[in-house]
């Protein structure tokens, strides 16, 4: 109410409702917020480039070095990194399973994600059984896919670690 009224003139010569004022301030709001949002963004930036360039540099020099040990060691590369991958998903597994454990008993870990709704602060998510029981079946899906894609697929990783080979000692001409 704009004094006593629920109405008001604009300035234009038309009366407006209270409730689309409100609604033109909270829009505006937004604007105003995004606005602070890309500022903070853009000074981010601004203060950290020169660590963004040095990451760079740093995954480039990576980068060369990885080719030219493909050159040398490509089929043992290959295989630990499939090897890695796979232990990795399994330590994820475990990881998982140990938190979903843990939860067990404690209070509001056995609230559901449609109960809970959308939160801005991720890490509410992390104190829910079901969170981590999703990312269970998740990494063991990923895992038995990733085997079964090894299991039956080994002959063409071997030829793929050959052409592998070529590539690199073509690119070190």
């Amino acid at each position: 109410m704009v004094g006593n009224e629920t109405t008001y003139d604009d300035g234009r010569g038309r009366r407006r409702n209270v409730t689309e004022l409100l609604e033109g301030a909270k829009k505006a709001n937004v604007v105003l917020e995004t606005r602070q949002l890309a500022m903070k963004i853009f000074e981010d930036y601004t203060v950290s480039w020169y660590w963004i360039i040095i990451g760079l540099v740093i995954a480039m020099v990576a980068s060369l070095v990885f080719i030219v040990l493909l050159r040398f060691l490509a089929g043992i590369m290959v295989w630990v990194m499939i090897v890695m991958v796979i232990l990795v998903l399994g330590y994820g597994i475990f990881h998982c399973y140990m938190e979903y454990a843990k939860l067990k008993g404690e209070a509001g870990s056995d609230v559901s994600l449609a109960d809970l709704g959308f939160q801005t602060d991720l890490r509410v998510y992390l104190h829910l059984r079901q969170t981590w029981l999703a990312f269970l079946i998740i990494l063991c899906v990923l895992e038995l896919v990733i085997v079964l894609l090894l299991v039956f697929l080994r002959k063409r990783i071997l030829i793929a670690i050959a052409l592998i080979k070529e590539a690199s000692r073509s690119g070190g001409h």
